[in-house]
């Protein structure tokens, strides 16, 4: 687990920290919904996840709302297909907080920045919004880190908080 940082965020040490849900098809009767954090990375140049829900047993089923090594908030999503990878183009830069967002309409994905959405590019396969419902087999869910295809990683070093998710599509 993360530290407790100023009674208002977890701290990830980018190492071992992270919070996680063992629970088996989380949100699977949602085909489209909403992911959203204030985070504050440390370092922007390593893979960190900010968001995950994936089939530990498999590297097969994901979804991962994560910033790349070049400090490019992103999303991929797998199951049992094409990887989906859509991104931001602009980098984010340690030492200051954000508060992103994350949106699923069912058929295409958005992504918000300090309320503002930005334009997506598709990295891999395509923006087809694919969210919960659309990938099975998942059985964890987990903050600062993803847990699957048996192992874990991509561990934030930074502060998360206030990670919520919904069933409906906020903008």
């Amino acid at each position: 687990f993360g530290t407790l940082y100023s009674g208002r965020a977890l701290e990830f040490d980018g190492v071992t920290d992270y919070v996680v849900n063992d629970l088996a098809n989380f949100r699977s009767s949602d085909s489209l919904g909403t992911i959203s954090a204030w985070v504050k990375f440390d370092v922007v140049n390593v893979y960190q996840t900010i968001f995950s829900s994936g089939d530990f047993g498999s590297g097969n089923y994901w979804i991962q709302f994560y910033l790349d090594n070049s400090g490019i908030l992103s999303v991929s999503q797998k199951a049992n297909d094409t990887i989906d990878r859509l991104y931001y183009n602009s980098a984010l830069s340690a030492d200051t907080w954000y508060h992103v967002v994350l949106t699923s309409s069912g058929s295409a994905y958005s992504m918000f920045i300090d309320g503002s959405e930005v334009t997506l590019t598709v990295g891999t396969g395509a923006n087809n919004g694919d969210w919960f419902a659309d990938t099975s087999n998942r059985d964890n869910l987990t903050i600062g880190a993803i847990k699957y295809n048996s192992t874990i990683s991509n561990y934030t070093n930074g502060k998360l908080t206030n990670v919520q998710v919904w069933d409906k599509a906020w903008s």
